[in-house]
C-alpha cells in the first residue's frame, strides 16, 4: 500500500489525504487493504449512473458471436465495476456461464 500512495500527486494526493482521514479513520497504511482502496476509488471516481449502466450491460451481455476469450474480456471488464452482484467466485462463475452460447443452448432445450 505505501508504494501506491507515493505515486499519487496533486489532486490524487489531496483525495487520498481526505479519504485516509474520513473513510479510513487515519489508520496506518499497513492496515488498509488494497481492496478497500479500490472500493474507495471506485465510489469516488465512478458515478453511480455509470456503474448502473455497466450493471445493465453486464446483465444483458451474452457470448453471441464472440469467441470465449473476447466474451471473457468483456465480462470481466464490466464485472469489475459492479462487485455487489458478483461478490463471490461462485456468483461470477454462475453469471459468466449463464451467458455463454453453450449454456443458453442447453436452457433452450429444457
Amino acid at each position: 500500500m505505501p508504494l501506491t500512495v507515493v505515486a499519487l500527486d496533486d489532486d490524487a494526493s489531496n483525495w487520498w489525504k481526505s479519504q485516509k482521514r474520513l473513510r479510513f479513520n487515519n489508520r496506518p497504511l499497513t492496515d488498509i487493504m488494497w481492496a478497500e482502496l479500490c472500493i474507495a476509488f471506485r465510489d469516488w471516481f465512478v458515478p453511480e449512473s455509470a456503474r448502473n449502466k455497466m450493471r445493465n450491460k453486464l446483465n444483458h451481455l451474452g457470448q453471441q458471436g464472440m469467441i470465449v476469450t473476447e466474451y471473457e474480456s468483456n465480462f470481466f471488464s464490466l464485472a469489475h465495476y459492479v462487485p455487489d452482484i458478483m461478490s463471490t467466485e461462485e456468483q461470477k462463475c454462475y453469471h459468466f456461464r449463464k451467458s455463454t452460447r453453450f449454456y443458453q443452448g442447453i436452457a433452450r432445450t429444457l
